[in-house]
C-alpha cells in the first residue's frame, strides 16, 4: 500500500510538473512572438528614420541649393544696378556733350549770319 501511494503521489507530482512545464512553455512561446513583434516594429522603426533621415538630407541639399541662386541673382543684380548707373552717367555725358555741340552750331550759325 506505502508503494502504491508513492506511485500514486509520483505520478501526481509529474502531472502536475508536466502541467507547469506546459505552462512555462506557453509563456516562452508568447515572450518569443511579442519579442518577434517587437523586433519587427523595431526594423520599420529604423527603415522610417532612415528615410527621415534621407528626406532631412535632400531638403537640407535644396535649401542649400535655393541660397547659393539667391546670392547668385543677388550678385547679378548688383551687378545691373552697377552697370545701369554706368549707363546713365554715360547717358548724361552724351547730353552734356549734345547740349555744348548744340550751343556751339547755333553760335556758329548766329555767326554766319551776322557776319
Amino acid at each position: 500500500e506505502d508503494i502504491s501511494a508513492r506511485i500514486n503521489k509520483v505520478q501526481s507530482e509529474t502531472s502536475e510538473a508536466v502541467t507547469a512545464i506546459e505552462r512555462i512553455a506557453s509563456s516562452v512561446k508568447q515572450i518569443d512572438e511579442t519579442a518577434s513583434s517587437i523586433a519587427s516594429a523595431m526594423e520599420e522603426q529604423t527603415a522610417s528614420t532612415q528615410e527621415i533621415a534621407r528626406n532631412i538630407e535632400e531638403a537640407s541639399a535644396g535649401a542649400q541649393e535655393v541660397t547659393n541662386t539667391i546670392g547668385e541673382v543677388t550678385q547679378a543684380a548688383d551687378t545691373t544696378e552697377s552697370t545701369a548707373s554706368e549707363v546713365l552717367s554715360s547717358a548724361d555725358d552724351i547730353n552734356k556733350q549734345a547740349q555744348t555741340l548744340r550751343d556751339k552750331v547755333t553760335s556758329f550759325l548766329n555767326d554766319i549770319r551776322t557776319g
